[in-house]
């Protein structure tokens, strides 16, 4: 075989192995030609482009000579000390074989042989050397896991070869352990698990179970995009397969509010998260520190924990820092003064730095007025009750007041809900001045006391800073949010005090409920008019259920099915009862529904691709699922996958230029083809030209005949030029049109 050839058509040459340079470690990939194997690096080399310039380059790599280093240390190391194999013998055998035949080495020097009891510990460290390349390879496996599992960054793996070899200077697995960021990224993603693991269960566990899949309406989920691509799949394979459509009503609410009001915040830059959880921590596990707090400030109270996965039930983390804000300061003063000693770690200098800040009250009131705000949405409807009805109009007050804070009063005065969430809460147009900002009673604080007082430039900027909050917030909220859904919106028409209240509404709501559902394929058109009807007479006999008992209806305390089954009970209603109970089983979100994805926000970072949050969650899964990471299976399949992910990394890596390459020559096609349509409309155009010209010219000639006039004669003659240099014109643009037709076939 020969690497001779044009650049991409470089095939291995079996003459290669036998120079000193490549052998020992290079062998032939004998799934590729165009690829070569390093047994060292257990690495796939390509060689297509640059031939054995590839190998030479692999050979300076520092992973390749480090490699290289070890495998020539255990070569050395086997041959010098005579040890023979485990597998013919006992290893106690084979010390003893080492020994005597370093003792008849010994016979045949004039330097006299070490005493016997240190031949033992000089074969030993051999011994260790001689390490398994599988176990590396679990070893490497294990930490990828914990690395997963633990919800910790790719980058966290950065350099781990070089701190365990420093950490673990004796062992030969820790200098062999390569396992960096991107190795551990393409072990997770190209691993023994796929994308498609999740719908393969959901499949097999649900759909296969003997379960009626006709019967599925709705998947709840909390939003991260793994879920979203696991709903396409499901909704393509039920429609296929099962010939039914699930009904989508967006992403759970209570997760958009909470991760809204995060975002809001993270927009700000202001260090709250930060200054409440420092705050708890500085005193956490710290006697001396709390006793000198007590002696200082006279106070008992301490700092409680702030959480910073439910950043809305944090509202008495924060009332509590508003409490101790005063005492808090006298202590970092007297800390600073020398009076009690001053601690020595991070929480305190973020403390101290925060109470540097004369806006920072004001900042912690802010948190606090917003959060206010959104935690009774998040009490109301963490709750198995069925809530849909009421989900609309409670989100719906939620964004109005939000927006009333910074939008002209004039843009919200009429608006309706569907015109509520289309509202661009980022233009600038809308928005009030800076100074009219509601920013609550955060406001008064503003004022500030003694040397604290705030400048007009660090009140502007916080109030600028809060609208940047109540902006990101919105968006993200707008973004996700049921109430988006026309199908949520118009639930409300379920809403007992509305029924009561406003008849006609109501009826209209209904009747768009109706046509999506009709849409969704759960109700047949033919008994729309039926349960429009059913429903007008159920409005009409609302006095005779009892007024009271709809108008008053407490939607935290009472439940709506309760109440519709006890009034629907009657043979009158039952269509519309049939279409109310599916309305009322779908879910507006709740964690007893979500348990099995609420991993997902965990291990979601804003730079993973798809595939690899997809890859993270199903190993979390397996995990979990047989109780811990020391509890995995390292089996021969999976440590194989994990050998050869690098060899689909690369696989995938072509695929994308691939795919780039593809792309790039359809858009080029493309812009062929639309100039080829753009000269053949020309073409039309002139040759419609000429004609008129010569059309025109024939009609002035005749003219000229008739009344023997010259200049008709002359006007036709005219004519006929321009209409032959526009003949030129389209001589010139059948040759562009052939060129191009000749361009398009390559």
């Amino acid at each position: 075989m020969s690497s001779k050839g044009q650049r991409g058509n470089c095939i291995y040459n079996r003459q290669w192995e036998l120079n000193s340079k490549y052998k020992g470690w290079l062998t032939a990939f004998k799934a590729d030609r165009k690829k070569a194997l390093c047994k060292c690096c257990d690495r796939m080399i390509d060689i297509s482009n640059m031939g054995e310039s590839a190998l030479k380059s692999h050979m300076k790599s520092e992973r390749h000579k480090n490699n290289s280093r070890i495998e020539g240390e255990k070569a050395v190391t086997l041959s010098s000390f005579g040890f023979v194999s485990c597998r013919s013998g006992n290893s106690v055998d084979a010390v003893k074989a080492g020994t005597s035949q370093s003792e008849q080495q010994a016979v045949n020097m004039t330097i006299p042989p070490p005493p016997e009891d240190h031949v033992t510990p000089r074969s030993q460290p051999s011994l260790e050397g001689h390490v398994s390349k599988d176990n590396v390879l679990k070893a490497e496996t294990l930490w990828t896991l914990k690395l997963i599992t633990s919800h910790y960054s790719f980058n966290s793996s950065k350099d781990t070869s070089q701190l365990f070899s420093a950490m673990f200077p004796d062992s030969q697995i820790a200098r062999q352990f390569a396992c960096g960021e991107r190795k551990a990224a393409y072990c997770c993603a190209f691993g023994h698990g796929t994308a498609d693991n999740l719908m393969d269960h959901f499949t097999k566990s649900v759909l296969e179970s003997g379960l009626q899949a006709k019967n599925i309406i709705q998947v709840s989920m909390d939003g991260p995009s793994v879920n979203w691509k696991f709903y396409g799949e499901l909704k393509k394979k039920v429609n296929t397969d099962y010939g039914t459509t699930l009904i989508n009503i967006g992403s759970c609410g209570l997760h958009v509010v909470h991760n809204s009001f995060k975002r809001g915040m993270d927009a700000t830059g202001w260090q709250v998260s930060s200054f409440l959880s420092s705050l708890y921590y500085l005193f956490k596990d710290a006697p001396a520190r709390r006793e000198d707090f007590v002696t200082i400030s006279g106070s008992t109270l301490m700092p409680l924990k702030f959480v910073s996965h439910r950043w809305l039930e944090n509202v008495p983390v924060c009332q509590r820092a508003l409490v101790l804000w005063d005492n808090v300061a006298d202590y970092v003063k007297a800390t600073e003064d020398g009076r009690v000693t001053r601690p020595k770690n991070k929480s305190y200098e973020i403390v101290k730095e925060c109470l540097k800040d004369p806006c920072f009250v004001a900042k912690l009131h802010f948190f606090k007025c917003i959060a206010n705000q959104l935690q009774p949405f998040l009490a109301k409807y963490q709750t198995s009750k069925p809530m849909l009805p009421f989900l609309s109009d409670d989100l719906c007050m939620i964004i109005r007041s939000l927006m009333r804070r910074f939008i002209k009063s004039d843009i919200l005065k009429d608006a309706s809900d569907e015109q509520l969430v289309k509202i661009k809460v980022a233009d600038q147009k809308i928005h009030v001045n800076h100074k009219k900002v509601d920013v609550g009673f955060a406001s008064e604080k503003l004022k500030g006391t003694g040397n604290c007082k705030p400048s007009e430039k660090q009140v502007m900027e916080f109030r600028m800073e809060s609208k940047t909050c109540l902006i990101q917030l919105l968006e993200k909220m707008l973004e996700k949010c049921p109430v988006t859904y026309s199908l949520v919106r118009h639930l409300s028409c379920l809403n007992p005090v509305k029924m009561a209240s406003n008849k006609e509404a109501c009826s209209e709501k209904f009747k768009k409920v109706l046509r999506l559902l009709v849409n969704a394929e759960r109700v047949k058109e033919e008994e729309c008019d039926t349960l429009l009807q059913q429903f007008a007479m159920f409005l009409d006999s609302i006095p005779v259920f009892g007024s009271e008992r709809f108008a008053n209806f407490q939607s935290a305390e009472d439940r709506v099915d309760t109440l519709f089954y006890e009034c629907m009970a009657n043979e009158s209603y039952k269509s519309l009862l049939s279409v109310v109970k599916i309305i009322l089983i779908l879910s507006h979100g709740q964690a007893t529904v979500e348990r099995g994805f609420s991993v997902n926000k965990e291990v979601e970072v804003e730079n993973l691709k798809e595939h690899t949050l997809v890859a993270e969650r199903i190993v979390c899964d397996h995990v979990n699922s047989v109780g811990g990471v020391l509890k995995v299976e390292l089996s021969k399949p999976l440590l194989l996958s994990v050998k050869m992910s690098r060899q689909q990394y690369e696989k995938y890596l072509d695929q994308e230029r691939q795919k780039k390459k593809t792309e790039q020559e359809q858009s080029k096609r493309k812009c062929v083809l639309e100039e080829i349509d753009e000269v053949k409309k020309k073409k039309k155009r002139i040759d419609a030209e000429i004609k008129t010209l010569n059309d025109t010219a024939d009609e002035l000639c005749t003219k000229a005949e008739a009344t023997a006039k010259l200049t008709f004669v002359t006007q036709a003659n005219a004519l006929r030029r321009s209409a032959k240099d526009k003949l030129n014109d389209l001589v010139s643009l059948d040759k562009k049109l052939s060129s191009m037709l000749e361009k398009l076939k390559e």
